[in-house]
């Protein structure tokens, strides 16, 4: 009687409440509610693409920054090109 019973114990499931368990609700609108974490991970996406498509264009202060620098670094060259072929030259 003692295997018989721990048997019988052994196969006896728990019920538990699982929230993701029951899929009508979802089924019956189509729409499925993200997780803060899931629409917080989505919002961090689509600023990174905003901002990135702004850097793009020139639109950011850093690429202004970037492209200001760069600006400078073409006069320096330029200007150091020019002194060369007035020494070479002369």
């Amino acid at each position: 009687e003692e295997e018989e019973l721990s048997i019988n114990l052994g196969s006896m499931r728990l019920s538990t409440a699982n929230p993701n368990r029951d899929r009508r609700a979802i089924e019956k609108t189509g729409v499925v509610e993200l997780s803060r974490r899931e629409r917080e991970e989505l919002e961090r996406q689509r600023r990174q693409r905003i901002y990135e498509k702004l850097h793009a264009e020139g639109k950011t202060a850093e690429a202004k920054a970037d492209l200001a620098r760069l600006a400078e670094v073409r006069r320096r060259r330029e200007e150091a090109a020019r002194l060369r072929a007035q020494n070479g030259g002369a």
